[in-house]
């Protein structure tokens, strides 16, 4: 009598179970054919009654696949289709033509507008006297206050010789400036001598980042040097190569040191240093000095050289991008960027959307070069 009471039991289990995978898969079917309908009526509206020209159906693919991945509400992972991935390039690498400054789009939703954090030395921004810390109100007389990132920089680019009509506001002044486009390659690391201090800075994590570094360094290792201090810039430095910072981050560790902890969804893995590192000790000071732009590649070097190598900290708590993407070709030949793993430092410090705290805070309203060099 029990046996047939739970086996009875177990059939109405099981029923029951069916019966539940049946709804969930209606559910997902109707969903499907739901979201397939409005597309297609989509479709034929436009064909029926857009006024405009219609692009062909490789611009409305193109689209899909933008939404498609737009839609997981990641600002770091994107479509790129083949006719960009030239564009992708040149945003890493720092090549492009426009004016040669460098924004900060934080505070535009808030404030309106957007402020200047760097101008490229010897660009037609620097000859017409754009300075660090002006900001930007309007493009050809029209406020930039309901622009998005991307609207404005499309605006501000453009071809070589063609020009563009800015709107400066300094302190409590505005000024009017029409400035040429040229082609722009900004230098991906400089290095100087000042008194025993060697200063390299760092504008982004680019393909030939490594190759400077290792000529900005070499230096350090003769006999002769009379270098005591090494300051590493990277202000205002959105990141890049993840192999470029763990290359740079192994002339200071010794071999097989961790760089960084990289937890994907399935494990969390150490990326360590790749090579023994130059001769350092009890020879130099070693500064970081990084602000509120600093981002991602920046960020693990930054923290890596602190936690592992003594390195201190000058200047602000940084962005906050404890996140990594990879660039996955398309049978296509397109591109997806895809957001696959979380990074936190050596130690197992969490940076994403904290930032990387500073030793020794510096306002932005001084000479952060000259307070991190005097102290």
């Amino acid at each position: 009598m029990k046996m047939a009471i739970k086996k009875n039991l177990l059939e109405k289990f099981n029923i029951l179970l069916i019966l539940v995978l049946i709804c969930i898969a209606g559910f997902n079917i109707y969903q499907n054919f739901s979201g397939q309908a409005n597309i297609s009526y989509i479709r034929s509206h436009i064909n029926n009654e857009f006024i405009f020209d219609i692009p062909g159906n490789d611009k409305f693919t193109e689209g899909q696949l933008k939404g498609y991945v737009a839609a997981l509400d990641d600002p770091y992972s994107e479509y790129i289709p083949k006719s960009e991935l030239n564009k992708f390039s040149d945003q890493l690498n720092q090549r492009y033509q426009g004016i040669g400054v460098v924004f900060d789009f934080r505070d535009l939703e808030k404030s309106g507008f957007i402020i200047i954090s760097k101008v490229i030395t010897n660009s037609p921004a620097f000859k017409n006297d754009l300075k660090s810390g002006d900001k930007l109100i309007k493009i050809e007389g029209k406020t930039i206050a309901k622009e998005t990132q991307d609207e404005i920089v499309n605006q501000i680019r453009g071809e070589i010789n063609s020009s563009v009509n800015l709107t400066i506001q300094r302190g409590g002044e505005f000024l009017e400036k029409k400035i040429s486009r040229e082609k722009i390659v900004s230098p991906l690391v400089e290095f100087s001598e000042i008194n025993d201090t060697k200063l390299i800075v760092i504008s982004t994590f680019g393909d030939d980042v490594a190759g400077k570094f290792d000529e900005a360094v070499k230096t350090l290792e003769q006999p002769d040097s009379k270098i005591k201090n090494l300051i590493i810039d990277m202000r205002d430095n959105p990141g890049g190569r993840l192999d470029v910072a763990i290359d740079l981050a192994s002339h200071f560790l010794d071999e097989g040191t961790t760089v960084l902890n990289e937890a994907t969804k399935k494990q969390t893995i150490p990326l360590k240093s790749i090579k023994k590192p130059i001769n350092l000790a009890g020879k130099l000071k070693l500064k970081v000095l990084i602000n509120k732009n600093s981002a991602s590649a920046s960020e693990i070097l930054a923290i890596a050289l602190k936690e592992k190598a003594g390195a201190i900290l000058y200047g602000q708590k940084s962005f906050g991008k404890g996140v990594v993407q990879k660039v996955i070709e398309l049978p296509s030949g397109d591109n997806l960027k895809l957001t696959f793993a979380k990074w936190t430092s050596p130690n197992g410090t969490e940076i994403n959307k904290k930032g990387v705290n500073v030793d020794k805070e510096i306002p932005i309203d001084i000479d952060q070069l000259k307070y991190t060099l005097e102290n």
